[in-house]
């Protein structure tokens, strides 16, 4: 993606599937601007059918950290909100939450089942 299109401070009318790739790239923007050193990232953001809600998947390195930061998320959340939907050049922004992603841990626990 072109960095400039993305930048801060810009508002960049955004439509369809580069909504969520939009969220993809500010949130982790943020997560490195408020936890400096710390292995956190957004693996994947999905939007429900009618764009009103963005899931934002994210891991931790080690995932036990997840719930904790998953916490702070949480209390950090009307702030970043905030942020997004500044930034955002829409009539309506999503709201957004967040969701553990722990798909490489499941599909590993499939396997193991699967091979009995």
């Amino acid at each position: 993606m072109d960095s400039q299109l993305f930048s801060k401070g810009s508002q960049v009318p955004i439509k369809g599937a580069r909504l969520a790739d939009w969220y993809r790239d500010e949130v982790a923007q943020i997560f490195q601007h408020q936890f400096p050193g710390k292995l956190l990232s957004v693996t994947r953001v999905t939007l429900s059918p009618d764009s009103r809600v963005a899931s934002i998947w994210f891991r931790s390195y080690p995932l036990a950290d997840s719930e904790q930061y998953l916490g702070q998320l949480k209390k950090m959340h009307g702030r970043i909100q905030s942020k997004l939907n500044a930034r955002l050049s829409r009539r309506f922004a999503p709201s957004i939450e967040f969701v553990i992603d722990t798909r490489e841990e499941d599909e590993a626990r499939l396997q193991s089942l699967l091979q009995f």
